[in-house]
């Protein structure tokens, strides 16, 4: 029985020896072998309260880290050693400090213009950067090399020397493979989509560079369409000698039909007169992302509306399309007029859209016979129309278009 009281009360104690040792805060200090400004011990910026030891330790690899990437290379952890129960001393070598670094480069890999956009000092043959911004710096040139198509393109530098107390000299070397272009297009879940608006719509194509971000972002603009939405995102099939690009949609109905009609009979002339409204507009049905709008309005007394319009792109696959348009206004037996539209409509870019048409406008007098003060006269007109477009899309299915001009 003593043994078994023993035992509990020896576990009791160790319990809370460990709970006591756990619960006490471990605290950081760094010191200079050599002779360091005060104020770069506080630039540092590191936490000196910690719960343990690891957690100790692994702030002095940051310190380590972080003391390098503002140009102390050569710094070095020299010991790490308790100085009481509850502090521990850090002991490093800082060294010489580096404020730039002048890298050769080849023109084959980056132009002058491109350099230019992360250094100052740019000459045909070297470039020179902050030691600060050196990782964000290379990170930007790579996203160069892979917005080009070279997808697995890794910079690093090579041949690293001293050149002053200041500056150090290195290579840039690029490795990772070559530039890909698209060579296939698959899509999947509607097979039957209009490829003529991946390449002039969406800008999707083959031959183009291969840049992931792009090929998505061009994919999300199709869901402006409205017929058509994205089930998922891209995925790439990297082959030796083929990129191929699969591309997940899905047919959307886009249809709208909404009207009501009705007929009486006019007491004066005893014809049927029609009132009420129509709306119908018919968006692929034929899978050609062709457009069938008809409107017709009528109070039944004075006035009638009538429009229909079509619109067919990118004929025989090509960036060239046609629009129709007829309208028809009639103000009981007094006038009525006519309009009538044709389009040809080129596109340039994914975003900008020329046309150039014929509008044909006339005027008739329905009155039997004339009327002394009638201004309403028969006229007809004619018009040479031109025009261009800025069209940039968003992806949403609620506000597709994010600006026009």
């Amino acid at each position: 029985m003593k043994q078994i009281l023993y035992i509990f009360l020896y576990l009791n104690i160790y319990t809370a020896l460990i709970v006591n040792s756990n619960a006490q805060k471990l605290n950081l200090k760094i010191e200079a072998k050599d002779s360091i400004p005060e104020h770069l011990i506080l630039y540092t910026n590191y936490n000196n309260n910690f719960s343990n030891f690891l957690s100790l330790k692994a702030e002095t690899d940051n310190i380590h880290k972080h003391l390098e990437k503002i140009g102390y290379i050569e710094n070095e952890l020299i010991s790490l050693h308790k100085k009481n129960d509850s502090t521990y001393l850090a002991l490093y070598f800082f060294g010489n400090q580096y404020q730039s670094i002048k890298i050769s480069y080849s023109e084959e890999d980056f132009t002058k213009k491109e350099l230019l956009q992360v250094s100052n000092q740019v000459t045909e043959t070297y470039f020179t950067l902050p030691f600060e911004s050196i990782e964000n710096s290379l990170q930007k040139l790579n996203s160069f090399l892979t917005n080009d198509g070279n997808a697995f393109a890794r910079i690093h530098l090579e041949g690293i020397s001293k050149n002053n107390n200041s500056t150090l000299e290195a290579s840039l070397i690029i490795s990772g493979g070559k530039k890909r272009t698209i060579s296939h297009i698959i899509i999947k879940g509607y097979e039957k989509f209009p490829t003529s608006y991946l390449k002039y719509y969406a800008g999707i194509k083959k031959g183009m560079p291969f840049n992931i971000e792009r090929i998505t972002k061009k994919s999300n603009a199709l869901n402006s369409l409205g017929f058509v939405s994205n089930i998922k995102a891209p995925e790439i099939l990297f082959k030796k000698d083929s990129t191929t690009v699969y591309l997940y949609l899905k047919k959307q109905k886009n249809n709208l039909f909404d009207g009501v009609l009705g007929f009486s009979t006019n007491e004066d002339t005893k014809k049927l007169v029609f009132n009420g409204y129509l709306n119908l507009e018919l968006n692929n049905n034929l899978n050609f992302g062709e457009q069938f709008l008809l409107n017709y309005k009528a109070d039944g007394n004075d006035q009638q509306n009538f429009r229909v319009k079509a619109t067919l792109p990118y004929l025989l696959k090509s960036p060239f399309g046609v629009g129709l348009e007829l309208k028809i206004f009639k103000r009981d037996s007094t006038f009525s007029t006519t309009d009538q539209q044709i389009r040809v409509s080129y596109q340039i870019t994914p975003t900008s859209n020329s046309y150039l048409g014929y509008k044909s406008y006339e005027s008739s007098n329905l009155r039997n016979e004339p009327i002394v003060g009638d201004l309403v006269k028969d006229y007809k007109s004619k018009f040479l129309i031109v025009g261009l477009s800025y069209t940039k899309t968003q992806n949403s299915s609620i506000f597709p278009v994010k600006s026009n001009f």
